[in-house]
């Protein structure tokens, strides 16, 4: 499901349509502003303005989410 998604942005998913997947496909609709921020700068180790899903793959793993193949 996620790792469609970023496909779909060749890898590069921006914060708005990360955020927005976030929000309205997994229904998490309460993150504070301080937890948006927090993630971002967890993902976004570059400062690139996107996360690839590589990063993304890291993070999860790092809190046991298996989310299968890599990209």
């Amino acid at each position: 499901m996620i790792k469609d998604l970023f496909k779909r942005y060749k890898n590069n998913l921006n914060y708005y349509d990360f955020f927005n997947f976030i929000e309205n496909t997994l229904g998490i609709n309460d993150l504070e502003k301080w937890e948006k921020d927090s993630l971002e700068c967890r993902l976004d180790k570059l400062n690139f303005a996107f996360i690839e899903f590589n990063e993304f793959n890291e993070f999860c793993d790092g809190y046991k989410i298996n989310l299968g193949e890599k990209i």
